[in-house]
């Protein structure tokens, strides 16, 4: 009786150890699965499905960058030049377009100029690339119907400055003149957000001859000195971060009539853009 009771405990032990081993292969097997065991000539290598999900991320941001990077986005401008390019038989002398990145949100900006006449009248239009970087949209603007707008396409570098906010602001200037006795010149701060530029008056100076007379004044209208109205931006704009951003303007009446041609021009106003912005 008991050597049979001794055989049935080896007989159970032996199966238990059976079904111990099985579990344990199934276990390998599953690790080696999840791990991604991959087998080649060279003998088998493993990939971490974890990394494996990490390289396709990486793999889809990189798509991401490449749909919407600086190439991408100069074909979107040239492809849409009917909207930007203005009538050439109705430009002014000075008619210039310059690529940009105003509020620095990484989508691109066409800036077109026109600035003549008798008055020195400046008329600007800008154009943004969509947030869906898909197509072109003309920004809005608070410029009153008939105010000569800020002379930028006379100016190579514009005094920029960076908020708490990180938000971009420009100094720019305007002068305007009525005969040869009179120059209205004029500071205003501009900046690109949500899609709108918007302006605001920082300081004026009125310029008569015959006799000679100078004033000055600040936006509240009091007056102020020829050294304070030049020195007017970086008072009104105390405590942000100072730099210097630089503007490639180009000729309009430059321009080909190929679209590839076009892109291709216009990404030298985007080199400049991109390369020339320092810190002051």
């Amino acid at each position: 009786m008991k050597k049979n009771t001794f055989i049935i405990a080896i007989i159970f032990l032996m199966t238990l150890a059976a079904l111990v081993t099985a579990l344990l292969i199934d276990t390998i097997l599953s690790s080696r699965r999840a791990i991604g065991i991959i087998g080649g000539a060279d003998g088998p290598t493993s990939i971490l499905v974890g990394e494996s999900v990490k390289v396709d991320q990486q793999n889809q941001q990189t798509i991401e960058d490449e749909e919407y990077d600086v190439d991408s986005q100069l074909a979107i401008i040239a492809k849409n030049k009917d909207m930007w390019l203005p009538d050439l038989e109705y430009a002014d002398e000075i008619c210039r377009y310059a690529v940009t990145d105003l509020d620095r949100n990484g989508r691109l900006e066409m800036i077109v100029s026109n600035h003549g006449g008798t008055g020195l009248y400046t008329y600007s239009r800008f154009f943004e690339v969509n947030e869906s970087f898909d197509a072109l949209a003309e920004c809005e603007t608070d410029f009153p119907e008939g105010d000569s707008q800020p002379d930028l396409l006379l100016e190579e570098t514009l005094n920029t400055y960076i908020d708490s906010d990180d938000v971009f602001h420009y100094a720019v200037y305007d002068v305007l003149k009525n005969g040869a006795a009179e120059y209205y010149e004029n500071y205003r701060a501009l900046k690109l957000k949500d899609g709108k530029i918007t302006t605001v008056p920082i300081a004026y100076k009125t310029t008569l001859y015959d006799p000679q007379n100078v004033t000055c004044t600040d936006a509240n209208g009091n007056e102020i000195s020829e050294e304070e109205f030049a020195e007017a931006p970086d008072r009104y704009f105390a405590g942000c971060q100072k730099t210097v951003t630089t503007l490639g303007w180009q000729d309009v009446k430059e321009l080909d009539t190929e679209i590839e041609k076009i892109k291709e021009q216009i990404r030298i106003s985007e080199k400049i853009f991109a390369n020339l912005t320092w810190e002051d």
